[in-house]
């Protein structure tokens, strides 16, 4: 009689795959079986079940598929002529495809006019030298037939924004798969951002110091200059280096630009920010103090009290020491 789901004797359904590699390349051909355990001698017809979620119908136990997508595959079966006879699904097998992989240097989100580009293409199985490659923006080709892996774009322009793939071509025969998508943007304005300088404060006591950040918004990767002058120094570079931000304990007038890439792209510069440092003096008790700012004004340095000035019981010559 014909198997029902509800017999103690309800097939064990399973998947197995030729070749039983844990990685297939794109294009490869597999056959998947369908093994019914405990059908014997009866005629079954099967059901697989895709990635896409699918279903498609076989009289053979075996299926010839060409490896296209990663994702799991199941099948049930039941008797010829006999609808009421389906098993469960079977336990998926999970097929794991090879792409090509597409990726670019440096990784930015945003580029500008002027800067270069570096695109890879990499077919993740044999030698590099066994393939031609292509690259595309929005399917239209922008190289063909290319014998390196590496397409570096020297200078960029706003209509190089887009999506780009790559494909790959095996020597000697028709073979071909392509990549993922990426997408680049190119800012259609030839001027970067201005930077933006920020200080924590911009008084700070002698011998503290202040932290300034410099950003420049819309994409990564940026290095930074720092400047100081005062109102009587010609502008100089600070030796810092690159960080996003930098302690100082000199005041002065400050600011910063952003930089990347090479040849390099330059922000417009921050704005200027003045740190002035603050002294303050107490006396022997330490019961009072007062502070004086140091500012600059027409090319003379001098103090100017911040508050009234008090009269002090020590002799600030001779009590160096009480400085803080």
């Amino acid at each position: 009689s014909a198997l029902r789901p509800c017999d103690s004797s309800h097939p064990r359904i399973s998947v197995t795959q030729k070749p039983s590699w844990s990685q297939i390349f794109r294009g490869e051909r597999i056959t998947l079986t369908c093994e019914v355990q405990g059908g014997e001698g009866v005629q079954w017809e099967y059901e697989w079940r895709t990635p896409q979620s699918q279903t498609f119908r076989t009289k053979q136990k075996d299926w010839t598929i060409t490896a296209s997508i990663s994702g799991d595959y199941s099948c049930k079966s039941r008797l010829t002529d006999d609808s009421y006879s389906a098993t469960n699904w079977s336990e998926a097998l999970r097929l794991t495809v090879l792409d090509a992989v597409l990726t670019f240097e440096p990784k930015w989100s945003t580029f500008f006019p002027g800067e270069s580009l570096t695109f890879k293409c990499d077919m993740k199985e044999g030698r590099t030298d066994e393939w031609k490659y292509t690259l595309k923006i929005n399917d239209w080709t922008l190289y063909s037939d290319v014998t390196q892996q590496d397409f570096k774009i020297n200078v960029l322009y706003n209509s190089y924004s887009g999506d780009y793939q790559c494909c790959g071509l095996r020597k000697g025969s028709y073979y071909k798969k392509c990549s993922n998508r990426v997408s680049i943007r190119v800012s259609g304005n030839f001027l970067v951002s201005r930077a933006t300088l920020t200080a924590a404060t911009t008084t700070v006591s002698v011998a503290d110091r202040v932290t300034l950040i410099c950003s420049v918004e819309k994409s990564a990767g940026w290095k930074y200059e720092w400047f100081r002058r005062t109102s009587h120094t010609s502008e100089d570079t600070i030796n810092d280096g690159l960080n996003g931000n930098i302690r100082v304990s000199q005041g002065g007038i400050y600011k910063c630009r952003g930089f990347r890439g090479e040849p390099a792209v330059y922000s417009d510069p921050s704005d200027e920010v003045t740190i002035q440092i603050t002294y303050r003096q107490a006396d022997r008790s330490g019961v009072r103090s007062y502070a004086v700012a140091v500012s600059v004004r027409c090319g003379e340095e001098r103090a100017e009290p911040k508050s009234k000035a008090l009269n002090l019981p020590v002799d600030l010559r001779s009590n160096t020491h009480l400085w803080s």
